[in-house]
């Protein structure tokens, strides 16, 4: 696997004006692909954005959630710039990448069984993807913001101990992601 291979998959990649921070997400990315079977298998349009808190049929996977957070998370950006100028300063190259990479953790967390049943890999047992995600971006060299952003974006599982959203882009890539799937489980909710 490429970079270009995962620009193909995430264009947005290409919203990074910073080219060595742009690789570094690709190579999150590389690496978490590599880790695990679903490109290889081809089965990576399979893999969710949730076990438990949507519907097995909703038709969002990590790519798409990933693309549309990403893109919003720049939405935002540029709706907020008068804002930002007012209250304080959000560094638009980090709220990009820390979209771009928050949940390539789930790749980790996440595989098919041999009947194609998605469920907890042995590594999401011990390792939810916030602190699988946030291992592979401090291990490719984001900077720690964008190693913060992944580690907090997870409304009940960033690890005990890490701080709340506390820096701007953490707090909208939070409400962001947040919001992509709230409005997912509006159409798609658990099977009781």
């Amino acid at each position: 696997m490429t970079r270009e291979d995962v620009y193909a998959l995430i264009p947005e990649h290409e919203l990074l004006e910073n080219v060595a921070l742009k690789e570094k997400c690709a190579d999150v990315w590389i690496d978490a692909l590599e880790q695990t079977d679903w490109y290889r298998s081809g089965t990576l349009a399979l893999c969710p954005i949730a076990l438990k808190n949507l519907s097995h049929d909703c038709p969002e996977n990590i790519i798409s959630h990933t693309r549309i957070v990403t893109r919003l998370c720049k939405a935002m950006y540029e709706h907020m710039s008068d804002y930002f100028a007012k209250i304080g300063p959000c560094h638009r190259e980090y709220l990009i990448a820390g979209a771009i990479v928050h949940d390539a953790g789930k790749l980790l967390e996440y595989s098919l069984d041999k009947t194609g049943e998605v469920g907890f890999s042995p590594t999401g047992r011990l390792f939810r993807h916030p602190c699988s995600g946030a291992y592979l971006a401090k291990v490719h060299g984001l900077p720690d913001e964008v190693v913060f952003m992944v580690l907090s974006h997870s409304n009940g599982l960033s690890p005990e101990g890490a701080k709340a959203p506390n820096i701007p882009e953490s707090v909208i890539l939070k409400h962001v992601d947040m919001m992509v799937f709230d409005y997912a489980k509006v159409f798609f909710p658990p099977l009781l």
